[in-house]
């Protein structure tokens, strides 16, 4: 018996020293992060000052701002913590409109310090809903930036074949084949890779292929066929004035051209079947119209509660995280 309770005392005591190890290990690199940081923006300061140029203000909110002026190594793991959950949920500070958006959110999540499961889980709702609502911003910003890129292509096109110098035609044709031949799928794939992880990345490129593969031949032959069916309708249109004029004529010269009536008759006839022909035809363009527009909004749809449900386990993480560093934290003993 008493040799066992040596090695139970033993094992305790390896496990109360690898508990401290992993302490330090973790103040080390909390305080590593700092120091680091602190010696970029020295070097920042000595370079502004070199060229005479106004040095940046320090951060006034954000992470950043609270590990400078914080020494707990728990609340340091906190703020890492935070900062790298905005990392994995795609917010980055690559420019400063991006640095400003991830500080704002980093502000929010930090003013639930310490963290409880109900402070993490409105952080976690308001999270998924700022992501998914960056994903639909980015959608559509990059099929506008197609839409455009096909426009110009298509107007410079036009406009070399009306004669201008090699420079430019050569400059067209390249416009023409980047937006024939597809558009954007680098970007979102980085998009997606920024927020995903790359099970989840290759599982949604294979559910939603659409999103991926946009091309535009499909919809330059739409807008040809528009505009053909436009140029169609002013020529009815001009039709319909001429044979307006004509009935004018013949209704002055009843009495000497019956036959001539007659064949007015069959003309009137005759353009309102091609009415009634060009009426559905309209109706079968905007009826296609709205189901390929129900189609691209279901899919954004599908796309969204795909990345709803990878929030929520991304939620579920944090939340377990959160609540492990309270229970560790030594503020959570306090009365």
């Amino acid at each position: 018996m008493c040799h066992l309770l040596l090695l139970l005392l033993l094992l305790l005591l390896l496990l109360l020293l690898l508990l401290l190890l992993l302490l330090c290990f973790a103040a080390d690199s909390a305080a590593a992060v700092v120091y680091r940081q602190q010696q970029e923006d020295r070097k920042q300061l000595e370079l502004a000052a070199i060229g005479d140029a106004e040095p940046e203000p320090l951060p006034q909110k954000g992470v950043l701002r609270r590990l400078l002026q914080c020494w707990c190594t728990e609340e340091r793991l906190q703020l890492l913590l935070v900062h790298s959950i905005l990392h994995l949920l795609g917010f980055t500070h690559e420019s400063p409109q991006q640095t400003e958006e991830m500080r704002d959110v980093e502000e929010f999540v930090c003013c639930l310090n310490p963290p409880r499961q109900f402070g993490l889980y409105v952080a976690g709702v308001g999270l998924d809903i700022v992501s998914i609502e960056r994903l639909r911003i980015t959608l559509s910003r990059l099929l506008a930036a197609d839409t455009a890129a096909a426009a110009a292509a298509t107007a410079t096109t036009a406009a070399a074949g009306q004669g201008l110098p090699a420079a430019a035609a050569t400059a067209t044709t390249t416009a023409a084949a980047a937006a024939a031949t597809g558009c954007t799928c680098s970007s979102m794939c980085r998009y997606t890779s920024r927020l995903l992880s790359p099970l989840e990345a290759a599982e949604m490129r294979a559910k939603f292929p659409q999103i991926f593969k946009i091309h535009w031949t499909d919809r330059m032959q739409q807008q040809q066929q528009q505009q053909q069916q436009q140029q169609q309708k002013q020529q009815e249109v001009e039709k319909q004035q001429q044979l307006q004029q004509q009935q004018q004529e013949q209704q002055q010269q009843q009495d000497q051209q019956q036959q001539q009536e007659q064949q007015q008759q069959q003309d009137q006839q005759q353009q309102q079947h091609e009415r009634g022909l060009s009426a559905a035809a309209a109706a079968a363009a905007a009826a296609a119209a709205a189901e390929e527009e129900a189609a691209a909004a279901a899919t954004l749809r599908g796309a969204a509660r795909f990345l709803s449900r990878r929030f929520a386990a991304k939620e579920a993480a944090v939340k377990a995280l959160g609540v492990g560093l309270s229970v560790l934290s030594p503020s959570n003993n306090k009365p």
